[in-house]
């Protein structure tokens, strides 16, 4: 994990995951496995293999626990994603849902990082 002053160019502190998720490509679609590399409270890493992504799309970390994310750039396998802020969630289907402090423990990362903004 980056501490503070070793940020560069970002605005939030990576953490690294290693976990297993899932993305949801359109609304009501079918699930397919990623792997989160790292997460910040601004958006996240991904092994998504040779799966094309969308420019928006659903990341559930967990059960019920969902995050809508704006593609960034991809080399190869590996995509960066931004959270789409809480107030622009609003206009998009599949709206996420705040988690409670266990689940975001079992998903080991800051409860701020899954709700976001």
């Amino acid at each position: 994990m980056k501490n503070k002053r070793d940020l560069g160019n970002r605005k939030h502190v990576r953490v690294n995951m290693q976990k297993s998720a899932s993305v949801i490509l359109e609304p009501n679609g079918l699930e397919f496995e990623c792997t989160v590399l790292d997460i910040s409270e601004g958006g996240v890493r991904l092994n998504v293999g040779g799966l094309a992504m969308p420019k928006i799309f659903m990341l559930e970390l967990a059960p019920q626990i969902r995050r809508l994310c704006k593609l960034a750039w991809r080399r190869r396998e590996i995509i960066g994603a931004s959270f789409v802020a809480q107030k622009d969630r609003e206009k998009s289907p599949g709206r996420a849902q705040a988690p409670s402090e266990a689940v975001a423990k079992s998903v080991k990362c800051p409860p701020q990082v899954l709700v976001g903004e």
